[in-house]
């Protein structure tokens, strides 16, 4: 069942002129985020968050028809897109190997019939290649003709080493979404590792954290972790990682003079898509 959780109308939205606008999706395992950008002003004017289950996959006809009918902003076909992926399979790769990317993630992930891969740049060194189901991902290309298709962990490899410019410490980004986390570790100005992998409990994410520090040789003590995603201070993910880890914060995002309707909408919700806008 397709449903919104997160729905907002600003005024901006009224005072809609194409050329202004510009819609950035984040496609991710059985949630979509949709937001209407103001490219002026560097804004959100409009936000929906849905959620659907795996078996609204199995006919991609009807799931897009009944996203276009839940989803007002996915009928704004006309505007400048962005469609970032989240996904468990993607991997860093150097850029200059990025004619390779469809070798190195079916060594990693496997290729099966139906599935395609994509890359998307962080930074002139570094690229993301990941696959994705191409009957998925082409409804959205048929509805956005002209949507440039990119990664969600690109987008935190490039904020995370923007982030660690100023400090020799390591540092950590960390989204958390429904059952998937992605993360990036950089240290001095390095990146060290970024992933993105799916979870089942608590325990599981905080055991890949500490397991990832010791390889790397990372005291608890000394890592830097910022979090962004759909979670509060009281979520047991978040008092988990003050249990392991004293330097712990939300990665706010600069969202107070949105107007008054994404007020209710915690900052740190969406860190990265913001910055990204």
């Amino acid at each position: 069942m397709i449903q919104r959780i997160i729905d907002i109308k600003t005024d901006g939205l009224a005072a809609f002129v194409k050329q202004s606008r510009r819609l950035v999706l984040a496609l991710e395992y059985q949630t979509i985020t949709i937001a209407m950008v103001d490219k002026d002003l560097r804004n959100w004017v409009a936000l929906e968050v849905i959620q659907f289950a795996k078996e609204d996959l199995e006919n991609i006809v009807e799931y897009m028809s009944e996203l276009k009918r839940v989803s007002a902003l996915m009928n704004y076909t006309g505007l400048d897109t962005y469609i970032y992926v989240r996904t468990p399979d993607a991997m860093p790769i150097p850029s200059r190997l990025i004619n390779n990317a469809m070798e190195f993630v079916t060594l990693q992930f496997g290729l099966p019939i139906g599935e395609m891969v994509h890359t998307a740049k962080a930074d002139s060194n570094i690229s993301v290649a990941f696959k994705v189901q191409a009957a998925w991902i082409d409804a959205f290309k048929v509805l956005f003709p002209e949507a440039t298709i990119s990664s969600t962990l690109s987008l935190l490899i490039k904020q995370g080493l923007a982030s660690n410019e100023k400090t020799a410490n390591p540092s950590m980004q960390l989204v958390f979404s429904r059952d998937v986390a992605e993360l990036t570790l950089v240290q001095h100005n390095k990146l060290l590792i970024a992933k993105c992998f799916p979870f089942k409990v608590v325990d599981d994410l905080i055991y890949q954290i500490l397991d990832i520090c010791k390889q790397l040789e990372i005291t608890p003590k000394e890592l830097s972790i910022k979090v962004q995603g759909l979670l509060d201070e009281k979520s047991p993910l978040y008092g988990s990682l003050l249990k392991f880890f004293e330097q712990v914060q939300f990665d706010l995002a600069d969202s107070l003079a949105w107007g008054a309707p994404f007020k209710s909408v915690p900052a740190h919700y969406f860190t990265s898509l913001i910055k990204a806008s």
